[in-house]
């Protein structure tokens, strides 16, 4: 495993916001000549005031992030974040521009042992992985209608961004939705429904919890 580092100075810097493209280019380190794969420098957008809370995945720009690319190499970055809205990965550069990596040569990315699958050019988190099946949570973001008051049109409280999830599984080219309730996720598992449900029972397992449908799809790949 070759893993470097990637230092960045962050002094100032609050939060951003959705970005422009200005140019194509390799992102490349001072401190090796390896290039690590394409992507896109953009300039920074000032944050829009008017929405509360958050387009971004993770809760920090600031974390230990593993990057494993499509080729097996892993690049160990203190910077980064996913934008929910325009499905872009991104890195600080300085106070008015981030780097846009190129989401099609990255395999998956660790933070805070959680592992976020590159599928489709969007990061869906890992619950459960096996050589069968894999049982993954994606994440995406809605305005949520600030109050009004009708007489002085002014807000009451104001729009918020707010962040959801919708759950996949991936079975070997196949990758599909599926809701957290007892007759989507036996489907998934075909003829060995039977065998999953008695498990289900006897471990007291809900199929309307991400964390008990994540032991069953762990359970399945053991048979």
């Amino acid at each position: 495993m070759r893993i470097f580092s990637i230092l960045f100075c962050l002094v100032g810097i609050v939060s951003y916001a959705q970005t422009d493209v200005i140019e194509n280019s390799n992102f490349q380190t001072n401190s090796s000549n390896m290039t690590y794969g394409t992507g896109a420098w953009a300039k920074s957008k000032p944050l829009d005031t008017s929405i509360q809370g958050s387009e971004y995945l993770f809760p920090s720009w600031d974390g230990n992030f593993l990057v494993t690319s499509k080729q097996g190499n892993q690049y160990k970055l203190f910077n980064l974040n996913y934008n929910l809205n325009t499905k872009k990965l991104e890195t600080v550069m300085g106070k008015d521009s981030v780097f846009q990596y190129d989401v099609s040569q990255i395999d998956y990315i660790k933070s805070f042992n959680r592992k976020y699958k590159a599928i489709n050019n969007e990061f869906y988190q890992e619950l459960a992985q096996g050589d069968k099946i894999s049982f993954l949570k994606g994440f995406y973001v809605s305005v949520m209608d600030g109050v009004v008051n009708p007489l002085t049109q002014q807000y009451t409280t104001p729009n918020r961004y707010i962040q959801k999830n919708k759950y996949f599984y991936l079975k070997g080219e196949q990758f599909q939705e599926i809701k957290l309730k007892k007759s989507d996720v036996l489907k998934v598992f075909g003829d060995k429904a039977e065998v999953i449900k008695k498990y289900a029972k006897e471990k007291n397992l809900s199929f309307g919890d991400e964390n008990d449908v994540a032991s069953l799809f762990r359970y399945y790949n053991t048979l």
